[in-house]
């Protein structure tokens, strides 16, 4: 799942996406919620990150939560 997400990522880091809205007539305000929604809603629950023990961070989470609880 690394190289589309991770492009489109690295699109909106470079601010493309934005560009690309402001040339189809969309508000910056509607490009921005949708690129944050996508964000939180799909890419942070599906990327794997090295950092977190190759866990997504919805899974480092609620691994976390389950062992504080011990």
């Amino acid at each position: 799942m690394g190289g589309p997400v991770t492009a489109l990522v690295r699109d909106v880091n470079g601010q493309g996406a934005l560009r690309a809205a402001e040339r189809i007539g969309r508000p910056l305000g509607d490009a921005h919620r949708r690129i944050d929604s996508f964000i939180a809603e799909v890419y942070n629950k599906e990327r794997l990150y090295s950092a977190l023990g190759y866990q997504s961070p919805l899974e480092f989470e609620a691994a976390f939560a389950q062992n504080k609880t011990r």
